[in-house]
């Protein structure tokens, strides 16, 4: 609510108007940008929350050795077993894999150490 200074002249009644309509106006923006910066990040905590909900419970993703277009992941696999129970490093396995010519899932001739290591893991002899 605008407050009115009774017996100001009209200068000094159309300056204290303008000081009140924009500490109003000021006070709206505020509010304004603070009620768009919550519903923002509202918005965006719920896409993550979507997004998180939907790689836990993600389908499709096929583990090493048992997906039906990749069938030589099963040789791939054997080697590693073998290399690894012969106490050799992943990084050698990895380069043993790239000298014997497998292929990773996604047709690379580079084999990573860390992906050597977690195929391993997920068998249970890392």
């Amino acid at each position: 609510m605008l407050h009115i200074v009774a017996g100001c002249g009209n200068i000094e009644f159309v300056d204290e108007l303008r000081k009140q309509l924009t500490d109003k106006v000021n006070k709206l923006v505020d509010e304004v940008v603070n009620i768009t910066l919550r519903e923002g990040n509202r918005m965006a905590m719920a896409r993550m929350r979507e997004a998180r909900a939907k790689y836990k419970g993600r389908e499709g993703m096929i583990p090493f050795a048992e997906h039906p277009n990749y069938p030589k992941e099963k040789e791939a696999l054997e080697f590693m077993i073998q290399q690894r129970k012969k106490g050799i490093s992943f990084r050698l396995i990895a380069e043993g894999m790239e000298r014997h010519g497998f292929m990773t899932r996604y047709q690379k001739e580079n084999w990573n150490p860390g992906t050597v290591l977690r195929i391993l893991k997920r068998q249970g002899i890392a």
